[in-house]
């Protein structure tokens, strides 16, 4: 799941979520890094920069571990 939050604030950075859940503890790290070559590699930031008064996007993975 992907969340987006964009700034309304001209020259502010907008920030980009990428969850995913995982079954046991240990996976963790592996999800959150593939999260975020996720994010990574279908350039979803090239998208949120065509906003004018988005100068940056922060890029994060998050695993779940439920």
């Amino acid at each position: 799941m992907i969340l987006l939050l964009i700034p309304k604030k001209e020259g502010s950075k907008a920030l980009l979520l990428e969850f995913k859940q995982v079954r046991k503890e240990e996976e963790l790290e592996s999800a959150s890094k593939l999260a975020l070559s996720q994010i990574q590699a279908q350039a979803y930031h090239t998208e949120i920069l065509q906003y004018p008064h988005v100068q940056e996007v922060i890029e994060v993975g998050i695993a779940l571990s439920l």
